[in-house]
């Protein structure tokens, strides 16, 4: 059994956007803000996260800090404290485009995938350059099935920023999905192009190869995915099913037992193994 089209990794990642204006009442306020930003550009989070508490117990209502303090819980994977703090920080700047963005990477973490779409909406409502977010609203619509938009949404994010190699490869992935086969492969390819060393954009370009028909090409890629990750048990398997389709058993058979070394639990390469 031939193995889904891998989403570009990095899915999920926070915008962790430090703001630098701010809007506080007092001197001394500002001197702690600007020390918990040396903190942040020394990766120093622990002792930014402090400064932000601090501010927040003597009774900051700067979106600011409580916008970075979400961040900085989304870090450590806390995200029931991040929500909390995003919506505090967009109830004190409903314009905060970044909070939306961030709070919509919460909602599609938890499955609500309704509420991410309003959120990345909203951000980009606010901030219409901002590529992430249409890239995260594409892959929220290709969650919720909705093809068509997911593919307007890499789109867009493609037009703000032209190498966002990301999109192209899941932009390959919803084509693919969409039965658009040649253009697919024309978005993996275009990805490899902007980052010759992504794995899974060859080994999506492979699934497409290989659902074309065109073999030669297809092991080409998997091989070059092999290439740049030995590990790629996936690449394996379909490596070995098209050897298989070729009648070429003793590579079939090799590669299906590399992709078990690999991940002993992989059902798929075992039934195929066993098939032959």
């Amino acid at each position: 059994m031939k193995r889904q089209d891998r989403k570009a990794k990095g899915f999920g990642q926070l915008n962790n956007k430090i703001q630098q204006k701010s809007n506080v009442e007092s001197e001394k306020s500002e001197q702690k803000l600007q020390k918990a930003l040396e903190h942040l550009h020394e990766n120093n989070f622990k002792a930014a996260e402090e400064i932000y508490r601090e501010l927040i117990l003597e009774g900051s209502r700067n979106y600011i800090v409580f916008g970075n303090l979400a961040a900085l819980c989304g870090i450590q994977g806390n995200r029931k404290e991040m929500t909390r703090l995003l919506k505090k920080a967009i109830s004190l700047n409903p314009h905060y485009s970044d909070g939306h963005y961030n709070l919509g990477i919460v909602y599609k973490t938890e499955g609500k995938i309704i509420e991410a779409i309003e959120s990345y909406q909203k951000a980009i409502q606010l901030n219409p350059n901002n590529s992430k977010a249409f890239y995260n609203l594409g892959n929220a619509y290709k969650d919720k099935g909705d093809i068509n938009e997911a593919i307007a949404s890499y789109q867009k994010a493609i037009k703000v920023n032209p190498e966002y190699f990301n999109s192209y490869n899941n932009l390959g992935s919803t084509y693919r999905e969409n039965g658009n086969i040649e253009a697919a492969i024309d978005s993996f390819r275009i990805a490899i192009k902007l980052n010759p060393n992504f794995t899974d954009a060859y080994y999506n370009l492979g699934n497409s190869l290989q659902a074309k028909g065109d073999l030669k090409a297809a092991i080409i890629s998997y091989q070059a995915a092999i290439q740049i990750s030995p590990d790629f048990a996936d690449a394996h398997n379909n490596l070995g099913i098209i050897f298989e389709e070729q009648n070429d058993l003793i590579s079939a058979k090799t590669s299906y037992q590399t992709a078990i070394q690999i991940s002993p639990g992989f059902a798929d390469a075992h039934n195929n193994l066993g098939n032959i």
